[in-house]
């Protein structure tokens, strides 16, 4: 249930980060990173390259059709078929201004299904392509998060603790607050 709620308030965040992008009234602003003069954690040790993230079929369509497809399988816990419809979106969408999204979501259904090697993966890839989307409190948030279920605790602290100082204000760096506090 927990999951369901999280997911469902990202999802808000989304309409509201695309209205603001369609030029809808009433959006909320999207948030940017406070600038740090400390050198950023190492997120993962294995970048992988863009045509191995998206090895995929093609889909052919309208592109928000096939996002919101993919996402509609993430929300009812479809979560391979949310993957594999993201890695399509990607591959016949790469630039688009949804592929940070597409790749956090990719995270999420590993994360949801406890495969946290992969999530942190797809964490890391929205944290290194795209330092300045919309989702890269929430992934470098997660990134943590997977790191922990890792056994990897000393990265994963330095990324909650990036998360509190580049996003201050932000509910990611209360969430980082309290888990840093929950690993004392």
């Amino acid at each position: 249930m927990t999951q369901q709620v999280a997911i469902l308030t990202e999802r808000i965040s989304d309409l509201e980060r695309q209205a603001a992008r369609s030029g809808y009234a009433g959006s909320s602003s999207t948030r940017q990173p406070v600038q740090s003069t400390q050198p950023s954690p190492q997120t993962t040790d294995n970048p992988v390259p863009l045509e191995e993230r998206t090895q995929s079929t093609p889909i052919s369509g309208n592109g928000d059709t096939i996002y919101q497809s993919a996402y509609q399988d993430l929300v009812n816990g479809k979560y391979d078929l949310a993957v594999q419809g993201f890695k399509g979106y990607l591959q016949s969408f790469p630039n688009t201004n949804l592929a940070d999204n597409a790749y956090y979501w990719i995270g999420e259904a590993h994360y949801a299904r406890q495969q946290f090697d992969d999530a942190a993966q797809s964490f890391s890839v929205v944290i290194a392509d795209f330092p300045y989307g919309d989702k890269i409190s929430a992934a470098i948030l997660k990134l943590a998060y997977s790191q922990i279920a890792l056994g990897q605790t000393t990265p994963a602290r330095e990324n909650l603790q990036k998360v509190i100082t580049m996003f201050p204000n932000s509910n990611e760096a209360a969430l980082a607050q309290a888990k840093l506090g929950e690993l004392q």
